[in-house]
């Protein structure tokens, strides 16, 4: 259902769709991982939103379930533990990122679906575990999300920067 919903509120270009998305996934981890407690289901809800339209753009469906992969990190604090888990998997996507536009013409190809799912649902994993520890739920934040975008969307501020559009 959320991924579904997030259709409504996609507007990039087709052709440069994965790199965009990991470029919005990346920099929406940074404001999650320095969101207050006041913002932190918004800043939760942008992150799934983008992991959602990767796996959306590599037309594959998933289902119910992820599990939160830690990196091989010595990290004592919890904050460092997630920080490094998603920089991790979202830099890994980066690299593929990046050899999509030089190799592929911006295509995704097959052989690289797996290796985009297997990161972003890693990212998936280390989000329910972050947000579940500050007392939220996935569902929560995602519900959240969609009133957001959808509001912006039937206002016609989809696009822009800031919060309070």
């Amino acid at each position: 259902e959320y991924m579904l919903a997030t259709r409504e509120t996609a507007i990039y270009p087709k052709e440069v769709a994965l790199p965009y998305l990991v470029l919005g996934l990346t920099g929406e981890i940074g404001e999650l991982l320095h969101a207050d407690s006041d913002n932190l289901a918004k800043e939760a809800g942008d992150v799934m939103w983008y992991a959602f339209r990767i796996i959306d753009e590599c037309h594959v469906a998933i289902s119910g379930g992820w599990e939160y992969k830690e990196a091989d990190t010595p990290a004592d604090s919890p904050m460092l533990r997630y920080t490094v888990g998603t920089y991790v998997h979202v830099s890994r996507l980066a690299e593929i990122a990046k050899k999509v536009i030089r190799d592929s013409g911006g295509k995704i190809p097959e052989s690289k679906i797996d290796n985009i799912l297997d990161n972003v649902m890693s990212i998936l994993g280390v989000l329910q575990s972050f947000v579940e520890s500050n007392g939220l739920t996935l569902e929560q934040c995602a519900i959240a999300n969609i009133e957001k975008l959808m509001s912006r969307k039937q206002r016609n501020v989809i696009q822009g920067s800031g919060d309070d559009r």
